[in-house]
Order: structure tokens, then C-alpha cells, then sequence
């Protein structure tokens, strides 16, 4: 409540309390939420190495939120050494569990070659399911790669889809990308 604010005036001080109260429990949402706040500076000093903490208290207990920003302390380096085999390891386990940011950050890692052999295909086939539940992130890329033909055959088509799917919610890239084949006519059917 405090931490968004809901029904009450937004208040991180507080919230930071509570959810050390609920996380000592063993409660994972509270567990994920205490690492964002380490992680962030909210309601308390930003302190990576608390953050992993409680990261992986949640992560333990299956929070694929929590199994993904794992992944991403260990993609950036942040209060742990940069290592993108277990950045792999925690993303691709909050992949399988559905986790739609959990599944683009994955299509990234094959894109890039970063803790896994490098494969266009194997990160199509993760942003595509991270796209089928609204992840404009992975709308974008796909359209990226449908532009481009990297891992599939080009097709303005479903690139002109992709980045209109991934603009709608705001992405700027896409809706860049958008207006530049509407200009040029790719993709669009005359």
C-alpha cells in the first residue's frame, strides 16, 4: 500500500518497514519488493548486496520478479561480479515459469551471445512469447528482426505488426521505426 500508494499517501520510509516485518515471515512478494528497494534507494540506502539478498530469498521460493532481477545483477555487475552464465541461469528460470519480462531479457541474452551460445532463432522464439502477453520490449525486437531478416527471412509485414503492436503502448523506438516504413512504405499493404 504505501509502496504505491494506494489508499494512502505513497510513502517508502514506511513501506520499507512493513515489508521487512512480512519479509522476516518469509513472505516472497515482500522478500522481491525489499530487493527493489535496496536495489532502487527507496525508503532506505541503496545497497546492492541487500538487494541480491533478498532477491534470493524470493527467487528460492519460485518469484520468477525476483529470479529476473537476479539475472540482471548478474548481467550488469551490480554488487555482484558480472557473470552472464548465472544471468542466464535466473532469467531463463523465470522464462519457463511464463515470466514475460523474464522471456525478452532471454531472447537478449541468445540475441547477444551473452552467457549462452549465440542463436537468432532461440531469441525469436522467446520474444515471441514475451510479445503474446503485451512485452513491448520483445514486440520491438521481433520487429527488428523481421526488418532486418536476422534469424528468419525479412518481412516488412510482420515487422510493420511487430513495431505498431510495441508503439501503441509507447514504445519510442517502435514508433520511430513505424513512421519511418510508413514513410517508405514497407510493410504496409498498397
Amino acid at each position: 500500500m504505501y509502496y504505491f500508494g494506494k489508499g494512502t499517501e505513497q510513502n517508502y520510509t514506511k513501506s520499507f518497514e512493513y515489508c521487512q516485518l512480512t519479509a522476516q515471515q518469509g513472505d516472497s512478494d515482500a522478500q522481491f519488493t525489499l530487493g527493489i528497494m535496496y536495489e532502487k534507494g527507496k525508503g532506505t540506502e541503496q545497497n546492492y548486496a541487500e538487494a541480491y539478498k533478498y532477491y534470493k530469498l524470493a527467487a528460492k521460493q519460485g518469484n520468477s520478479d525476483a529470479q529476473v532481477n537476479l539475472g540482471i545483477l548478474y548481467q550488469n555487475g551490480d554488487g555482484v561480479e558480472k557473470n552472464y552464465a548465472k544471468a542466464f541461469e535466473y532469467i531463463a528460470a523465470a522464462a519457463e515459469l511464463g515470466n514475460a519480462t523474464g522471456q525478452c531479457n532471454l531472447g537478449d541474452l541468445y540475441y547477444f551471445g551473452k552467457g549462452v551460445e549465440q542463436s537468432y532463432i532461440k531469441s525469436i522464439e522467446y520474444y515471441k512469447l514475451a510479445a503474446e502477453q503485451g512485452d513491448s520490449d520483445a514486440q520491438f525486437s521481433l520487429g527488428l528482426m523481421y526488418e532486418d531478416g536476422e534469424g528468419t527471412e525479412q518481412n516488412y509485414t510482420e515487422a510493420y505488426k511487430y513495431y505498431k503492436l510495441a508503439a501503441v503502448q509507447g514504445h519510442s523506438g517502435a514508433q520511430n521505426n513505424l513512421e519511418l516504413m510508413q514513410e517508405n512504405g514497407f510493410g504496409i499493404k498498397k
